[in-house]
């Protein structure tokens, strides 16, 4: 069975949740990066269907055992990456920060 992931990233903050910074830039109309317009950023894969959801979120299903995604290009700051695994009724089973 192919397993289906769901991928956020957000820069981190010294304050609150990244993931809320990012949806209130984006909602200013000025996100930190876009995965749809950024050209800076670039989406390498292997062995997997990736579909990119949002200006920081993509997701993908594993199509063999030896799979890669990448995401390369974000500015020297850290990036918080959110993974959490999809199931048919779409809830979450794990959380990688």
């Amino acid at each position: 069975m192919n397993r289906t992931w769901h991928v956020r990233f957000a820069y981190d903050t010294v304050r609150g949740n990244p993931f809320t910074g990012f949806e209130s830039g984006l909602r200013q109309g000025s996100p930190d990066f876009s995965l749809e317009v950024d050209q800076d950023l670039q989406l390498d894969h292997r062995n997997c269907r990736i579909d990119v959801i949002g200006a920081n979120a993509v997701q993908f299903t594993v199509l063999g055992e030896d799979f890669l995604l990448r995401v390369a290009g974000f500015d020297e700051r850290d990036v918080k990456v959110e993974v959490l695994e999809l199931h048919s009724d779409t809830d979450a089973d794990e959380d990688v920060t």
